[in-house]
């Protein structure tokens, strides 16, 4: 049997005390049940319902000033996996991307692509232990933190331990840092179909420079997204990828319709936005 979804005509979270009696008497759900699927409602609300289900719930939406529509299911493709890519090139016939440093390439025709979204989130970077005596001492390995002494019985305890002796250990605290990326969605056939995801600090875009040209990661990142743009066929940036290229390599955005602030956030952005594609909205 078809199963609908209920597609938000925006990105946002109705609120619980209106999504939630309507989830529960419609569904019949218990209270908890219903404020929890309410409070993870964004973009895409409810999926898996039957027509009258779905569209009991998006009148009393509407009605309350949040307007949604009715589609089928398979427009609401799911979030993942994501293939990461490391390497990507840019030609006329397709994208070209290597998911590791080595290996085989995947080539993927400008025709499959549905969506390029770019946006900013926040990852912990740094971390772990420091020494806090004069004796600290440095190993690498465990951020320049414990002096290692070999012990073969009491394993890497005793060796904390005894670190501790000489100066003790304190734990660092990681530090939020901005890192771009794009995630593209390419509709096809076997290993053609589902999402790549082009993180802006690890990926390398060879021609995007002219020779002698410094380089500049954000800004290669930005173009990146002008080219793939440029070669798809038809639109294909959404908003927040269109906000980062209207703002420039200036500075990279830590608010704003482009900002995420989590990875979480983003993938359920990217989902929404796709499914407004496949649904044919504008």
């Amino acid at each position: 049997m078809e199963t609908f979804v209920l597609l938000g005509e925006r990105f946002e979270t109705p609120p619980a005390e209106i999504l939630a009696p309507l989830l529960g008497e419609t569904l019949g759900l218990v209270p908890y049940e219903a404020l929890r699927a309410a409070a993870s409602a964004r973009g895409i609300l409810a999926e898996g319902l039957e027509k009258e289900q779905a569209e009991r719930i998006a009148g009393g939406l509407g009605a309350a000033g949040f307007p949604c529509r009715v589609v089928p299911g398979r427009v609401a493709p799911p979030a993942g996996p994501v293939r990461a890519a490391r390497e990507v090139r840019l030609l006329e016939e397709g994208l070209r991307f290597r998911p590791g440093f080595t290996g085989p390439w995947i080539s993927l025709p400008w025709e499959g692509l549905l969506l390029l979204s770019a946006g900013v989130i926040l990852e912990m970077e740094g971390g772990g232990f420091r020494s806090t005596g004069k004796k600290g001492g440095g190993s690498v390995g465990l951020g320049g933190a414990a002096r290692l002494v070999v012990d073969p019985v009491g394993g890497a305890l005793s060796i904390l331990k005894k670190t501790r002796k000489k100066g003790g250990l304190e734990r660092r605290p990681g530090v939020p840092f901005p890192h771009p990326l794009a995630d593209l969605y390419f509709q096809g056939a076997g290993e053609g179909t589902g999402w790549i995801r082009v993180r802006a600090r690890e990926v390398s875009f060879p021609g995007l420079r002219e020779e002698g040209e410094k380089g500049n990661f954000y800004r290669d990142f930005l173009a990146f997204l002008e080219e793939a743009d440029r070669r798809s066929r038809g639109a294909s940036l959404t908003a927040p990828a269109r906000s980062l290229l209207g703002e420039g390599p200036e500075g990279i955005p830590l608010e704003g319709e482009a900002f995420f602030g989590e990875e979480e956030a983003f993938r359920r952005y990217n989902r929404w936005a796709l499914a407004c594609v496949l649904s044919g909205r504008p």
